[in-house]
């Protein structure tokens, strides 16, 4: 699980250099900067969702202790009754935890390749860069 989220983090840092380059144009540095952002959220929630499954699998594992009977080997959270025993606490289900990682990352790796796409027809057509440019002129925030 843990290999996901570095790869993102080696990824973020090389993105953020092209983000941070002055020698790089203005459409490259935004791109990387919006890919990176894209990188950020899809491993975040990623990580979500990972935490998620383990607290399903921890609530599953101390119910199946209470019911045979077997000696306690997980406990969830430090929640403890009245009696000072610990409580089982059933994780809750957000919508963050709940959404299809599968579908995001697939949704991540389309926008990598349109931007890459982009970028080779940016490299062949150089009339694009000036279209780009022309469009990012316009928006209100310039």
């Amino acid at each position: 699980m843990w290999q996901t989220p570095a790869l993102a983090i080696t990824g973020q840092a090389f993105l953020l250099t092209l983000s941070f380059t002055a020698d790089v144009p203005l459409g490259g540095r935004i791109a990387a900067a919006v890919l990176g952002g894209f990188v950020a959220i899809m491993s975040l929630q990623l990580m979500a969702k990972h935490q998620f499954l383990r607290d399903v699998d921890a609530y599953e594992l101390e119910r199946l202790e209470g019911e045979l009977h077997l000696p306690a080997i997980t406990h969830r959270g430090w929640a403890k009754n009245d009696a000072g025993e610990h409580m089982l606490i059933k994780p809750r289900r957000t919508w963050w935890t709940g959404a299809s990682s599968y579908l995001l990352w697939r949704a991540g790796l389309w926008v990598f390749l349109g931007v890459n796409v982009l970028a080779v027809a940016i490299e062949l057509f150089p009339e694009i860069e000036t279209a780009i440019e022309q469009w990012i002129a316009l928006l209100p925030w310039q």
